[in-house]
């Protein structure tokens, strides 16, 4: 299991999806190879306008 990190305000899909390097959108996750069934994806405060379709079963929480 990996965690990886979001962040509408500074992050950036070209970036690793690390604490540091966060991505930006929600769909990102859903897109990358590296990611798979059992990851966790934190997402942080930001307002996000996207529709999800998980199929990956990946879990989103919020980071605290």
């Amino acid at each position: 299991m990996t965690t990886y990190y979001i962040d509408g305000v500074n992050g950036n899909d070209a970036a690793s999806g690390t604490s540091g390097s966060p991505w930006k959108t929600l769909n990102k996750p859903l897109t990358t190879a590296a990611v798979s069934g059992g990851d966790v994806i934190r997402v942080r405060t930001a307002t996000y306008y996207e529709s999800l379709a998980v199929t990956k079963g990946i879990r989103y929480e919020a980071d605290a």
